[in-house]
């Protein structure tokens, strides 16, 4: 996730950005991704935001087993 910070696009009044993805089994509802953007103007700080979630989601391969009530899993985004 780190590289991710770096390559998304820099907004121009961005003071700072921060990005953690968990790793581990998650149930549903858990929190995965958090980032963080500080700015002067929140407006600014949420651009950010969506440009570093977007980016994640395209470079960063996130593979994740699903597991189903019948007691069967599948692995999703896995080449």
């Amino acid at each position: 996730v780190t590289g991710v910070q770096t390559c998304a696009l820099p907004i121009s009044g961005v003071l700072k950005v921060a990005a953690v993805h968990r790793t581990g089994r998650l149930e549903i509802g858990d929190i995965a991704v958090i980032c963080i953007v500080t700015s002067k103007h929140r407006d600014v700080a949420f651009a950010q935001c969506k440009e570093l979630i977007d980016t994640l989601k395209r470079e960063v391969p996130i593979w994740k087993n699903e597991f189903y009530l019948d007691g069967t899993e599948h692995w999703v985004g896995t080449p």
